[in-house]
């Protein structure tokens, strides 16, 4: 994976807006937004912002990583993703069955905390995996971190682009000319990410919110 750094969508901004010196628009806020759609970006595409890493397992079936951290695949053909509701109705107690000797069959999404996952059988505790992680806390950038490779793909640079665009524009919405403006780039932004969603160019912002 070639990743970008916030510099370079700042630079391509800041030349479309007209405000490379940043006077109307201010690096606080453009990274602040650039964090905002990588969050986005990931929402709708999981594995966009996703990095192998190896996990050692706890003991049992309940397993928590970081906060901000969320597990996007174990890839492993001898792992299978199931719903938790499939593992309740087919296996009533699972979660507290006896720690058996052996790797693990299934995981699961957590229902309610997102950086928990579920394991059957359960773990007996030491074992290590590699899994697909999502990390939101990179997505907090600050000024040092300008220079720094964001772990995204560099194919969603241009995206990353008409969001921040679609936010400053978005920003001046009493505008008319800019309100439209910010909504194509958000409307090319979904687009990117194959979203079939689309914000109406025609209303007015202030009777049609920007989803965020």
């Amino acid at each position: 994976m070639i990743g970008f750094t916030p510099d370079e969508v700042l630079r391509r901004v800041g030349n479309l807006l007209l405000d490379p010196g940043q006077a109307r628009w201010t690096e606080a806020e453009l990274l602040r937004w650039l964090g905002d759609g990588l969050r986005e970006l990931t929402g709708y595409v999981p594995y966009a912002g996703a990095v192998m890493r190896t996990l050692t397992l706890s003991e049992g079936a309940v397993q928590v990583l970081p906060s901000g951290e969320y597990l996007v695949d174990i890839p492993s053909s001898m792992v299978n993703r199931v719903d938790k509701n499939r593992l309740d109705a087919e296996i009533p107690g699972w979660m507290d069955e006896v720690v058996v000797d052996g790797a693990f069959e299934h995981f699961a999404q957590h229902e309610s905390m997102t950086n928990h996952f579920l394991i059957y059988p359960p773990a007996e505790g030491g074992e290590q995996i590699q899994a697909l992680i999502r990390d939101t806390t990179t997505f907090e950038i600050e000024a040092a971190d300008a220079d720094s490779v964001l772990p995204v793909d560099r194919i969603y640079l241009p995206a990353m682009v008409d969001y921040v665009m679609a936010r400053a524009h978005l920003k001046h919405s009493r505008s008319t000319a800019a309100d439209k403006r910010g909504r194509n780039a958000y409307n090319r932004f979904l687009n990117a990410l194959g979203v079939s969603y689309s914000v109406d160019t025609s209303t007015p912002a202030n009777e049609t919110e920007v989803p965020s």
